[in-house]
Formats: C-alpha cells, structure tokens, sequence
C-alpha cells in the first residue's frame, strides 16, 4: 500500500476517516512515519489523500473556538458520539463519499488529567472505483501516562504512478496501479518520568508494530525502471520506536503549544518482510494565537530511507496542491503554514502556503527543485464539544490547481 496511504490511516484519534490518499505518509509517525501519507486513511485525516494522524493533548481542551462562554459549555467529559456522512474530493480518488462514526470520551470520568480517547469506523468509495474500510482507536489511559493507538485496515485504492524521483514527476509519464491492502499497526507510548521533561512539558516514549499484506496490479502500462515487478506483491512487517513532546492544548484544533515526533522503523527478511529496510521520521507542529480566534499553524517534517525500500513506502511529498504519491524518492523534506481564523458562528477560513522537495539522498536536495503550494480553505465546525471540522481547501502547486474536501484539519 502506497506509503501515503497508510500515513493517512493512521488518523489517529480523530476521526480516521480514511479518504482517500494513497500512499500515505503518516507524516511520519515518528512512528509510522506517516506513510500513507496522503490517505487520510492513509495518510492524511480524512483528507482522503491525507487523513493525517493527530495525537491527542496533554491538557483539557481550552475554551470554545467560537468563543462560547466557559459556563455555558456542555460537559466535556461526559462523552460524545458523532456520526457523520462525508463527501470528498481529492487528487488520487476524484469525488466520494464516506460514513464515519465513533465516539469521543474519557476512559474515566474522574481522570482531569487526560484528554478524550476515540474510536471510530469509516468506510469509503471514490468515483475512480476505490473503497475501503478502516476501524482506529487511541485510547489516554491513567491520566495520560498510557496512549495506545490501534488501527485496522482494508482497502483496494486506484492511483497512478509516475516513477521514483523528481525527473519522473515532471515527465509526467504515468501507469495505473489498483492496490489492494490489509494493515494493521499497534503503538503504545509510555508518559517518561518528571525529571525528563523538556522546557516543562511531558515526554512520550514507547515501541510499535506494523503489519501489512500489498497485492499490486498494473491495470495500464508498464513499470518505470528502477521498479521491479517483485515489489508488485509484498508483506511488510515493522517495528519502531516513536518519541513525543506534546504541549499542544486540544488535539482536533490546537491554538497553543506544539507536538515533536520523531521516530524510527526497521523492515527485515528475519522478521518476515520482503523487504529489508529503514525509516527515520521527524515532524514538529506548532500553533500560536495572535489574536483573537486568529492561529498560526507551522509543521516541519522529513521522512529519511535507507536500503531496499518498496516503491509503495518511499517518502512522498505531501503539500495540498499536488497529487500524493506524484513526488516520491528515498527522502523528503517540507515545512508549511497556516493561519486559521474564526469568522462567524461555526464558519472559520485558512490561507496556507508551503514548501518542500524529494531526493534519493541529502547531497541531492536543490534550490530549483523546491515545489512551492498555496491556497486558502474554509472551515465548517461539526461537533459541539470537540471543535471537530469539515473543511474544504483549494490549492495550488507547481503543476496546477487541486481542490480538497475531507474532516479534520490539515495537520
């Protein structure tokens, strides 16, 4: 399964609405790296080319975005249920639509020192004959010294290809590709004793486990070179280390604070992978309130390979404004903006630009290969107690112009 894709699997906690995305990127998840990244389910929140994976906050979430009155709040910890159909749009699967459905709650209710554990279902189909399902949990346990992240899916996704590198990209040339995929990945993140806090702030340290059965067909064309038709059928099976500071005050729409990843994962023949070979993911979030209901967002994150690396798990660029999976080599770098803005009652609005690039190794890393992207988005809150959102973005990239429908925030 494309590496964007899974990333966008593993949504983590809000809302996995898998949509989309191909190879996702997990955005690196420091553990999981974000691979399927662009799949919302794969790699990003529901972006369906994205479905970006969202840990939850150290702290009870903050007063409402919209501006609601502390005392006139509901209970926030009384639990939430949500369903919701959603239609979207993105690059890789063209219009859909998906069911999801879950719940938002705490594990106990007398634990203040938390923030709301999820699980959810979704399933999606796409114009382009793509479906899937996934089912995710992430569960904050004994006062947030436990966040255990669980995910389950299956999905058969149709994308094209372009090859491995930025050259390939730029040609254009493309072949289709149906993959069909089973994955599943298990984390568990241990809070680290006070006297390893950095500036303050708790540190999340603990292993997880990737498993994933990829059968994939050429519908059209022939494979590029560099890419051999071994990897077409592949089991993948990894097991990584995922560091974490989160300072952030709520984790579906942070306004303060900050989140650092960092992680690492290795794939090996011993273990019972086809393949033989390791990742390294790094990404740091931040967010600022300027001003009233005004937050700028930040993301740095890079995605490292190294050895026999699958073509469906290379690093992918991942910026609104290209086609996810188009961009791919053994490394990736990017960082992004985005400020967000309440603009009346449950309507809030977004301008974001970004920049980033894909090489087969460091030295390779350019000036004039860089792939710039901005756009703007609207946002449309969903839920009362959780400022959980539907939004739409319109962005554009080297190539052209791509229009995004999907649940939760970019990153």
């Amino acid at each position: 399964m494309p590496t964007w894709a899974f990333r966008g699997i593993l949504v983590s906690g809000s809302i996995l609405l898998l949509i989309c995305v191909g190879p996702a990127r997990a955005e690196e998840t420091a553990g999981s790296e974000g691979r399927a990244e662009d799949c919302g389910l794969f790699k990003s929140t529901i972006d369906m080319d994205s479905i970006e994976r969202g840990e939850s906050s150290l702290q009870d979430p903050p007063s409402d975005v919209l501006g609601d009155d502390e005392a006139g709040r509901p209970d926030e910890r009384s639990g939430e249920p949500f369903v919701a159909p959603i239609p979207f749009r993105s690059p890789t699967l063209g219009w859909g639509g998906a069911l999801a459905g879950g719940y938002i709650f705490h594990i106990d209710p007398e634990d203040r020192g938390s923030p709301p554990s999820t699980v959810a279902l979704a399933g999606f189909g796409s114009e382009n004959q793509s479906f899937g399902v996934v089912l995710t949990g992430l569960f904050h346990i004994s006062e947030d010294l436990w966040r255990v992240t669980a995910v389950f899916n299956a999905n058969r996704i149709n994308y094209d290809f372009y090859g491995i590198g930025s050259e390939a990209a730029d040609r254009g040339d493309k072949i289709e590709i149906q993959a069909e995929t089973l994955l599943g990945s298990l984390e568990v993140l241990r809070r680290l004793p006070d006297q390893v806090k950095v500036f303050d702030v708790p540190i999340f340290l603990g292993p997880s486990v990737e498993v994933s059965r990829t059968e994939n067909s050429v519908s059209k064309g022939v494979l590029p070179p560099g890419v051999s038709s071994s990897e077409l059928d592949e089991t993948r099976i990894g097991f990584g280390i995922h560091l974490q500071r989160d300072s952030r005050d709520e984790s579906f729409f942070p306004m303060e604070g900050s989140l650092s990843d960092l992680g690492f994962t290795f794939f090996d023949s011993g273990i019972g992978s086809d393949f033989s070979y390791r990742a390294w993911d790094v990404s740091y979030r931040r967010y600022d309130e300027l001003w009233k209901d005004g937050v700028l967002a930040s993301r740095f994150f890079g995605r490292f390979t190294e050895g026999n690396t699958p073509f469906s798990d290379l690093s992918q660029h991942d910026l609104r404004g290209y086609e996810p999976g188009r961009y791919q080599d053994a490394m990736h770098i990017a960082g992004e903006i985005e400020l967000r803005q309440h603009l009346y009652k449950r309507l809030a609005g977004t301008v974001f630009s970004g920049l980033g690039q894909v090489a087969s190794a460091i030295d390779d890393f350019s000036d004039d290969r860089l792939l710039w992207s901005v756009g703007f988005g609207l946002r449309f809150r969903l839920t009362e107690q959780n400022r959980m959102n539907y939004r739409a973005d319109a962005a554009w990239g080297r190539d052209g112009f791509e229009f995004y429908f999907s649940l939760t925030e970019a990153f």
